[in-house]
């Protein structure tokens, strides 16, 4: 098995659909299987896969691991991570719509550069603008930058232009990257085995920054393809509130607890980290 397409569900139940259907189109030259991770007990994703493995033109299997709460995404993966069997691992958000070419392309660059342990694609919006999703691995106070009016201020301006990479937008060439978006990720299963799973402290957020950094430590390189291109429908859970209202929704305050421990974590780390720093 050349790619395990790995799912995690919460309330996304029909955009895995799309994406399934999207997939049984695919005619591309490696074999790939998806596994989908149901963090939703009241979603019945098993009978929704079921419909799609009774499509006559579906080649690849479909398995479906049931969650009896929402485990969060770093545990969702590990479960789904364990179940795969191909020689890469495709991280994708169901809200991801993954593209043929876009696909090809991210397998064709690990398959030729053996130190990368995983690559990451240019997202794009629908309606065709840039999203961002290779970045330098976060200063302290960038969370204060990007919610509030700090964001406006010279320093603030400074910090997000380096945590965002701006200086290197305009190219588009392969190029290594301190960390990579989880929401569509190829990876080395030889990287993941070398490194190890997802650190499952992390409920939500901040884990595929973690997983980056530990990548980098171990060696590996992480790197973003902009010639591989996928479709972001971004609708950020704990963004979906500004301002004081934020602060009391849950998904903000499961970003915070995230950001604290990933600090925390890496302030005790006395090994280099070999980023874009």
């Amino acid at each position: 098995m050349d790619i395990s397409i790995l799912f995690v569900n919460y309330q996304s139940k029909n955009l895995i659909r799309q994406n399934l259907y999207a997939l049984s189109s695919f005619r591309v030259p490696f074999s790939f299987e998806v596994i989908i991770v149901n963090n939703d007990p009241n979603e019945d994703v098993e009978q929704m896969v079921s419909l799609v493995r009774g499509r006559k033109d579906l080649s690849f299997s479909v398995t479906c691991i049931q969650k009896r709460e929402n485990v969060g995404f770093a545990k969702g993966i590990n479960a789904a991570l364990k179940a795969g069997r191909g020689t890469y691992y495709l991280l994708l958000n169901p809200d991801i719509i993954i593209t043929e070419s876009g696909l090809e392309k991210l397998f064709g660059f690990m398959e030729s550069h053996p130190k990368a342990g995983m690559a990451g694609p240019r997202l794009i919006q629908p309606d065709g603008k840039r999203q961002d999703s290779a970045f330098s691995f976060p200063s302290f106070f960038i969370p204060f930058y990007r919610r509030t009016f700090l964001k406006k201020t010279p320093w603030g301006r400074r910090a997000l232009s380096v945590f965002l990479c701006e200086d290197q937008r305009s190219d588009n060439s392969p190029r290594i990257v301190d960390w990579i978006q989880g929401s569509c990720m190829l990876v080395r299963r030889k990287g993941v085995e070398d490194v190890g799973y997802m650190d499952e402290r992390f409920f939500m957020y901040f884990e595929d920054t973690d997983w980056c950094r530990r990548f980098h430590q171990k060696g590996w390189e992480v790197w973003y393809v902009p010639q591989a291109v996928m479709v972001h429908y971004y609708g950020r859970w704990s963004a979906e509130r500004k301002g004081i209202a934020a602060f009391f929704q849950k998904a903000t305050w499961i970003h915070v607890f995230s950001w604290l421990y990933y600090f925390i974590k890496w302030r005790r780390k006395a090994e280099p980290v070999q980023g874009r720093g």
